[in-house]
């Protein structure tokens, strides 16, 4: 049956994607990013802009015909105080040596072809257009006026009555992608939409065209749509509205909803197509749904840092000021591009602690590497700079935490700042690091990109993932060597003791999907068989596709627990595992709080109450609150669990 036909327009009357005009991206041949020049040459001037008005610049899009007609567009000063009616573009910047001239103010103006491109689809036939671009609405070699306009950004994209959002040109696969996505949106199942042709690979593969594309990777276009009244997705001649992605995300990235598409897409598609929905599909509309649904917390500070946290800008600044429409933290944090960014991270951590009331910030400010970013650098302040890459040191992998009450639910006692280096908080210090095990690093030497490691094409090529996935199951043995606990143990230890709610298989690529549960006796059992037949049998680079996915499988469900992870004992016997850069004579802290311990490095010479934070850890036996609750019962009848913890310090 062919897709229902979309409504096609010459777009006269649609978008571009606003792109905040300090942060251009361009793709270098690897994916990489490169610093732009600005997107908009011109030597016309610009009025300036009263800050306490409110006011910003409109662009008038003059009509025409003809797609092809030239561009001419005007200037108009507004004050959002008096709540004018245009829209608003969210785009991505595309390449800067790609430009094409327009008419602006009845003088010629360069402008990136991607600019260009939306614009021309956005003019309408008959009469003028009213726009907010950044790119021309701020006058970029403005500093102050710079500042002052991103400050704006929020209030801009919420006034707007619509954010047009511009993904570029479409394809042969984009009516096709918009029609199954309104069928998801409409509640069908990833299997009920499969298309005819070709039977099992047009659905992922229009669907990863349309996903795939820069602006689903931008930090600023969170914001642009969380707080747009309405907004569209235009691709060339197509458009959608974005509410049918919202719907998506609230439909299908939850419960057993999640696993039933995450089963279809591993069931009926190879590994690499497998891994591109996953990366791509699956985890924007799960970011989406996320953010959606705590979007009026009062903790919506903690759900953005941890969720946008591997999104790109062009400036560092960015991962905060990009965000700020959203964060609620604008009494904290100045917008100053020439700031240091460590006084830009402190002033977002400082805004977080006081919002969240929580410590858990340390979850987030864990790093593999003591000597970066710097030695004045504080060990609770983030450096949102690093993406998250594994879950060692960072609140990506640790998103199953809350699960945890390790605090006997102490969790209301709130950090104190000391200075602008120093953080207090209640803990408690339960034991010391004795032996620390082998980091389990897989990967060593091997090439490309972790979506690339695992994918079907890498595993039978040249950069094969087989010695990594055949590393792991030889440091798994040095692991079980090193915590000298029962096979049960030892299963609960290497998944933290979390499994998929809706998985029967603890190691699957599917296992973390629809929510968590504790594991039992029953659940280790086939572990302990997929590691004994891996282990005996390791398949290679020529192995038939069903073999290699099965082991595959296996990798990938584990990596998130343990690359880059070092397991240790504790001085009072307990076993565990911790970020990779912990050490023998590290303490393990429960904070206040904090549902996980924490391993804390004391400062060298030191009172014993100063600390570096080193990053969160599984301890097997404390998990739930059993070592709070040993010292309380010490302590005698009248002590209560909060009455164990004491102040100590992280610098």
């Amino acid at each position: 049956m062919a897709p229902k036909r979309l409504i096609h327009t010459r777009l006269g009357a649609l978008t571009a994607t606003a792109v905040p005009l300090r942060h251009y991206i361009k793709k270098d041949h690897k994916g990489g990013e490169q610093e732009m020049s600005s997107p908009l040459t011109t030597q016309n001037g610009y009025e300036v802009l009263d800050e306490k008005k409110q006011q910003i610049r409109l662009l008038i899009l003059q009509p025409a015909p003809n797609l092809d007609d030239p561009l001419v567009t005007d200037l108009k000063l507004v004050s959002l105080l008096e709540q004018p009616k245009f829209e608003a573009i969210s785009y991505c910047w595309g390449d800067a040596n790609n430009t094409r001239n327009i008419q602006l103010q009845g003088r010629e103006t360069t402008i990136t072809a991607s600019l260009f491109g939306a614009l021309r689809r956005f003019r309408l036939d008959d009469k003028p257009r009213v726009l907010w671009a950044d790119a021309i609405c701020i006058n970029q070699r403005d500093t102050p006026e710079r500042n002052a306009q991103v400050r704006l950004m929020g209030k801009i994209y919420s006034s707007a009555a619509t954010v047009l959002i511009w993904l570029g040109e479409h394809d042969d696969y984009t009516e096709i992608a918009f029609s199954i996505l309104e069928d998801l949106a409409r509640g069908a199942s990833i299997a009920d939409v499969q298309r005819d042709e070709p039977i099992q690979y047009l659905t992922p593969a229009s669907l990863l065209t349309i996903f795939k594309r820069p602006w689903f990777e931008r930090v600023w276009v969170v914001q642009e749509v969380i707080l747009a009244p309405e907004a569209e997705m235009i691709c060339g001649a197509h458009k959608l509205p974005f509410d049918v992605i919202r719907a998506i995300a609230a439909l299908h990235t939850e419960g057993s909803d999640v696993a039933e598409m995450q089963n279809t897409f591993e069931n009926r598609f190879n590994l690499d197509i497998y891994v591109a929905m996953r990366n791509h599909f699956m985890n924007y509309l799960q970011k989406l749904n996320g953010i959606e649904r705590h979007k009026d917390d009062a903790v919506i500070a903690a759900v953005l840092f941890g969720r946008c946290r591997n999104l790109k800008c062009r400036e560092p600044h960015d991962k905060i000021y990009g965000l700020l429409g959203l964060l609620r933290l604008e009494n904290d944090i100045e917008v100053d591009y020439s700031r240091p960014i460590l006084d830009v991270y402190r002033d977002a951590a400082l805004g977080y602690l006081r919002q969240a009331q929580s410590a858990c910030i340390l979850l987030d400010a864990c790093r593999a590497d003591f000597s970066s970013p710097g030695p004045d650098w504080p060990s609770w302040v983030p450096d949102w700079r690093v993406a998250p890459k594994t879950r060692s040191g960072t609140s990506a992998g640790w998103s199953d935490t809350l699960s945890y009450n390790a605090t006997l639910d102490v969790m209301s006692i709130a950090p104190r700042v000391v200075d602008s280096n120093t953080m207090a908080v209640k803990a408690v210090l339960y034991s010391v690091l004795d032996v620390v095990g082998e980091t389990m690093d897989p990967y060593g030497s091997a090439k490309g990109t972790k979506a690339q490691r695992v994918s079907h094409e890498t595993l039978t090529g040249p950069d094969s993932c087989i010695p990594a996935a055949s590393k792991v199951i030889q440091q798994l043995v040095s692991w079980q060597s090193t915590l000298q606990v029962s096979d049960y143990d030892f299963w609960r230890i290497v998944l933290r003791d979390r499994i998929g709610s809706s998985s029967q298989v603890p190691i699957s690529r599917n296992a973390r999907m629809g929510g968590w549960r504790h594991m039992t006796e029953e659940d280790c059992e086939p572990c302990m068989k997929a590691w004994h037949e891996l282990f005996d049998s390791q398949p290679t680079a020529s192995a038939n596709d069903t073999a290699l996915s099965r082991y595959a499988n296996f990798f990938q469900g584990l990596e998130p627990y343990l690359v880059d992870a070092r397991p240790f004992r504790t001085t009072l016997g307990q076993a565990g595992q911790g970020p990779c850069n912990v050490e023998p004579h590290d303490q393990i802290a429960i904070v206040a709080s904090i549902p996980s311990p924490m391993v804390l490095r004391p400062v060298p010479g030191g009172d014993g109450k100063h600390f570096w934070n080193v990053g969160p850890c599984y301890v097997h036996g404390i998990m739930q609150g059993e070592a709070v609750a040993a010292l309380v019962q010490q302590r005698g009848s009248r002590c209560r669990p909060a009455d164990v913890y004491e102040e100590i310090y992280i610098v």
